[in-house]
């Protein structure tokens, strides 16, 4: 099947399994399968890092540059949260993985963390964004969570204090840790992070400002919402524009910077 997707020209390909790494004897054997096909297909993988015997972490190191596209699926970095969750594994074992994944040269690895889900304060989003920016995620995806019919998690919406819209995609509408308008807040921090932090020509300062500077990521926030222009798409170019103003205003000791990532 892989030899007739290179055939027609197809690149890049999903594994459509939420946690790949579940059967560490199979993923190994699938991994290796993949290695066959570089550079001619990138495989786009769910991991669990808190799932990463050393078998599996030994492949991952070997393998190709380029041939993975990984999704670390964090949801959360709060015990209470994942247990409250049923996430499998601690959060110790899933902060390891990620920090060893996010070592490896030949990985880029994204991280992921879901409003909504309960118990999970905006304050605590806030501050799981910066620790994923110390372990260097290659992106940082802030999803709302939805909760699908049939899930358990839907099922106990009442019990976990979550209240959700009954039209798809089901998304959260509150909980008792999280207001709507706090919700409405993660969506916008959601597309600051596309925009700056998830762009290669603006990750490295944006990083640096998050760990740097305490306040940046709520000022900015509001800069930009105040501005009109959280919600518009922005070019390469604009972005650079909109972060080098903001710099010079009112982080003025990283214009240089701002002004060599640029260039």
């Amino acid at each position: 099947r892989l030899q007739n997707i290179r055939e027609h020209g197809i690149r890049d390909i999903r594994i459509l399994d939420r946690t790949f790494n579940h059967h560490p004897q199979q993923a190994i054997a699938m991994l290796q399968l993949f290695a066959e096909f570089h550079p001619h297909l990138r495989f786009h993988l769910e991991i669990h890092p808190a799932l990463l015997p050393p078998s599996v972490r030994e492949v991952l190191a070997t393998l190709p540059t380029g041939l993975l596209h990984l999704e670390a699926g964090m949801q959360s970095l709060r015990q209470e949260v994942l247990d409250r969750s049923q996430r499998k594994g601690t959060l110790a074992q899933g902060i390891d993985g990620l920090q060893y994944l996010c070592s490896l040269p030949n990985l880029v690895t994204h991280a992921d963390l879901i409003a909504g889900l309960p118990s999970y304060t905006l304050a605590q989003i806030y501050q799981d964004i910066q620790t994923l920016a110390t372990c260097h995620a290659g992106e940082i995806q802030l999803e709302s969570l939805k909760l699908l019919p049939g899930t358990a998690m839907r099922r106990n919406a009442a019990e976990l204090g979550i209240r959700y819209s009954p039209l798809p995609p089901y998304e959260v509408l509150e909980t008792d840790a999280i207001s709507n308008e706090q919700l409405q807040e993660a969506r916008r921090l959601s597309r600051l992070l596309d925009a700056f932090y998830n762009t290669p020509a603006w990750q490295a300062l944006t990083r640096k400002l998050i760990l740097k500077e305490e306040n940046f990521l709520h000022h900015f926030l509001d800069n930009l919402t105040q501005a009109n222009l959280i919600d518009q798409p922005m070019s390469l170019e604009k972005r650079g524009l909109v972060l080098y103003q903001y710099i010079k205003e009112h982080h003025p000791a990283y214009t240089t910077e701002a002004s060599i990532a640029w260039i």
